[in-house]
């Protein structure tokens, strides 16, 4: 677990992970030089499978780093401070890794929840039999690192994350790993953890992640263009469409709404075929010229057409 500033959700996610059914674990905390509580809260947490480290601020890659540098068990399991594992969680991980000895990583579904822990009604769309570097790289189905299980042994061998990325280091190494060799990717179809939606995530500094994942692109472009050209239009098409749920989370909706021009662009049958594009239209629509009474009420009506997508 890499931890930074989240002082409010660090005691449930470390807790999280403590009670899983499976028992046989080791909890590694990186605190990346908070400067609220984080530290002091989780320092309060005695359980002797929790060992905490302590560093300065050189962000998330670098953190989880460190904390894959001190890991010693054969699978490698990531949790978010602010995210939550339901108790099921490493056992079924571990027992679908040890029935495929060729995969490298298993991810399972998440469940959205907001800062008060409630539930946000939608869950993470599941992706049938191997997941290949092209679908990683068109759409990235593993949605977040909380939902992640690899074998240590091939982690080690492509590489740590780059330290240069602010956001979709993650991406980078699932890439990395699809890119290694087929079928060696593959999903959970069960809900397992909970990813929290919040301020001040990185995940909602739509800018960041565009600059981020455009440097990803960029690299394995460079990498592999003939592979890499047939595929970018989808993937700028869904990945403008995310930045555009991302501005609309930020309440950015005129930037949002030109996000949308740009997925729209990309690919126009890809975006017109896939009704999230409509549902995050019609939200930064909303934002862009309704008040905020009429705008909660439609987004209460878009996350229940939502959960029938997904």
């Amino acid at each position: 677990m890499g931890v930074y500033n989240v002082a409010p959700y660090v005691n449930a996610a470390v807790h999280s992970a403590l009670l899983q059914t499976l028992t046989e674990i080791e909890v590694i905390v990186v605190d990346d030089g908070s400067t609220d509580e984080t530290a002091e809260i989780v320092g309060c947490i005695q359980d002797p499978r929790l060992r905490v480290i302590k560093r300065e601020h050189f962000g998330a890659a670098a953190t989880l780093n460190a904390g894959v540098a001190q890991a010693r068990a054969p699978y490698i399991a990531f949790l978010d401070g602010d995210d939550v594992w339901l108790p099921d969680r490493l056992s079924r991980h571990l027992q679908f890794m040890e029935a495929h000895p060729g995969a490298d990583l298993s991810f399972s579904l998440s469940r959205l929840i907001g800062e008060d822990s409630a539930d946000l009604g939608i869950t993470s769309r599941a992706a049938s039999g191997p997941v290949r570097f092209e679908d990683l790289l068109v759409d990235n189905r593993i949605g977040n690192g909380s939902a992640v299980m690899v074998r240590r042994a091939s982690l080690t061998e492509v590489g740590a994350f780059e330290e240069g990325l602010r956001g979709a280091y993650d991406l980078d190494v699932w890439l990395r790993l699809a890119l290694r060799r087929t079928d060696c990717v593959f999903c959970i179809p069960e809900v397992l953890t909970c990813y929290r939606r919040r301020q001040g995530q990185i995940t909602q500094n739509w800018r960041l992640m565009a600059d981020n994942w455009m440097k990803v692109l960029d690299k394995y472009r460079r990498q592999d263009p003939a592979r890499v050209a047939p595929l970018e239009a989808r993937a700028r098409c869904n990945l403008y469409r995310y930045l555009a749920a991302g501005a609309y989370e930020g309440g950015e909706f005129r930037a949002g709404l030109g996000l949308i021009g740009r997925s729209l662009q990309a690919h126009p049958g890809l975006f017109l075929s896939t009704p999230r594009s409509y549902l995050i239209s019609g939200g930064l629509l909303a934002g862009a010229v309704l008040p905020l009474s009429v705008r909660a009420r439609l987004e209460a009506a878009f996350r229940s057409i939502w959960r029938r997508l997904t």
